[in-house]
C-alpha cells in the first residue's frame, strides 16, 4: 500500500504547484500577467495540470477511501477500533497542522490586506469564518465563501466522509449501503446549488467528495470485480458527455468526474497487480513526498501569501513567466513542508494520540 502514499504525494504537488499557481496571476493579482504566460502552459500536458489540476483532489478522495477500506473495515467491524479511537486518530492526523496553518494564514492575509487594501485571494476572512475553519466547518455548512487557508475545504469534506464510512463499517460494510451513500453523493453533486450560501451539506463539492471516497471503498472491497464496474462507469460517462446538450454543463462535469475516478481506479488496480508499475512510487523519493503530502497541501497557500508580501514590499510584480521563479516556489514549498512535517506535524500527531487515545489505538493498523 506504500505506493498509494507516493501517489498521494504527487496529487498534493499537482494542487500546490501548477493548479494553484493561478494565485500569482491575474485576475487574483491585478496588474500581474494571466496564467497563460506560466512556464510550459503551451504544452498540452502542463496546460492540463494548470487548468484541470483540481482533479488531483478527487484522486485524494479515492485514495483515502481505498486506504480506509483496507485498514479499518475489519478492525471497526470487530470493535477493535471504536468511535472514540477513530475520532482521535483522525484529529491527530489532520487537526494540529490545520490549526497552525489556519492561524498563519489569518496573520498573513491581514498583513497583505494592510499593505494592499484587499485580501490576497479569498475574501471572507472574518471572525465568523475563522470560527468555522477552527471547527472544520469551513465548507459545505454555513460559510459565505472560501476563506483563510481555503485549500483546506477538502479536509472538511473528508471529515464528512469519515463519519459516513465509520457508520457503514460498523454496520458490517455491506456494499449495498456503500453504493447507496455513493448514490446520495451523486444526487447532491447533480442537484446542489452553485455558490454560497448553500443548504447544509448540500454542495456539489460535498457530493463530489462522497462519490470519490466511496468509489475508493468499492474498488478496494470489490477487488477483481472492479474492472467490470469501472467499464460500466466509463460507458455511462461517455454517454452523458456525448448526448448532454450544451446548457446542461453540470452533467458534463459529472461525466468528466466519472472518467477521472474510473481512470484513477484502474491505475490503482494496475499498480496493485503489476509490481513494476508501482515500484517507482515505492522509492525513497516518492515515499518522502507521500509523507509530506498533507504539509504540502496545507502550507502552499501561506507560502504563496508570504511571496506576494515580499514582492509587494520590493515594489516588484510577480515574475509569473519565469521558470526560475516557478522552481524557486517549488523549492520553498518542499523545504518548508519538510521542516514543518518533521519538527511539528509528526510530533503533534504523536502527542495527540498519546494523550487522548487508548493505548491499544497506537497498535491499530494505519
Amino acid at each position: 500500500m506504500s505506493y498509494l502514499d507516493g501517489l498521494r504525494g504527487i496529487a498534493s504537488l499537482v494542487v500546490a504547484i501548477p493548479y494553484h499557481y493561478v494565485h500569482f496571476a491575474a485576475p487574483y493579482q491585478p496588474g500581474n500577467p494571466p496564467l497563460s504566460t506560466a512556464p510550459g502552459y503551451g504544452l498540452p500536458l502542463l496546460r492540463g495540470l494548470y487548468d484541470q489540476g483540481s482533479l488531483a483532489v478527487d484522486l485524494f478522495f479515492l485514495i483515502s477511501g481505498y486506504i480506509f477500506a483496507h485498514v479499518y473495515v475489519d478492525t471497526i467491524r470487530a470493535r477493535q477500533v471504536r468511535a472514540a479511537d477513530f475520532l482521535v486518530r483522525r484529529i491527530a492526523r489532520l487537526y494540529p497542522l490545520h490549526l497552525v496553518t489556519l492561524v498563519a494564514s489569518a496573520i498573513l492575509v491581514y498583513v497583505f490586506q494592510s499593505m494592499a487594501g484587499r485580501f490576497p485571494v479569498y475574501p471572507f476572512n472574518d471572525a465568523y469564518h475563522f470560527a468555522l475553519n477552527a471547527l472544520f466547518l469551513q465548507y459545505g455548512a454555513f460559510e459565505q465563501g472560501y476563506s483563510f487557508n481555503a485549500p483546506s475545504w477538502s479536509l472538511s469534506v473528508e471529515a464528512i466522509t469519515y463519519l459516513l464510512f465509520f457508520l457503514v463499517a460498523a454496520g458490517g460494510m455491506r456494499l449495498g449501503w456503500a453504493l447507496a451513500i455513493m448514490g446520495l453523493g451523486a444526487a447532491i453533486f447533480l442537484t446542489a446549488p452553485i455558490g454560497h450560501p448553500m443548504p447544509l451539506l448540500w454542495s456539489p463539492e460535498v457530493g463530489r467528495g462522497i462519490v470519490g471516497f466511496f468509489a475508493g471503498v468499492l474498488i478496494q472491497r470489490l477487488g477483481p470485480r472492479t474492472p467490470l464496474l469501472v467499464a460500466t462507469a466509463l460507458c455511462v460517462a461517455c454517454l452523458l458527455g456525448y448526448f448532454t446538450p450544451g446548457p446542461f454543463w453540470r452533467i458534463k462535469w459529472a461525466s468528466d468526474l466519472i472518467v477521472a475516478l474510473s481512470v484513477f481506479g484502474l491505475l490503482t488496480l494496475a499498480m496493485q497487480s503489476w509490481p513494476a508499475l508501482r515500484a517507482p512510487l515505492e522509492t525513497r523519493l516518492f515515499q518522502t513526498l507521500g509523507d509530506l503530502s498533507l504539509a504540502i497541501y496545507l502550507l502552499h497557500f501561506p507560502v504563496q501569501v508570504v511571496i506576494l508580501i515580499v514582492f509587494m514590499a520590493l515594489g516588484q510584480p510577480i515574475p509569473l513567466a519565469s521558470s526560475t521563479f516557478l522552481f524557486g516556489y517549488i523549492a520553498i514549498v518542499l523545504t518548508v513542508s519538510w521542516l514543518v512535517h518533521h519538527r511539528f506535524e509528526r510530533p503533534a500527531q504523536n502527542w495527540v494520540r498519546q494523550h487522548f487515545g487508548r493505548k491499544r489505538v497506537a497498535t491499530a493498523p494505519g
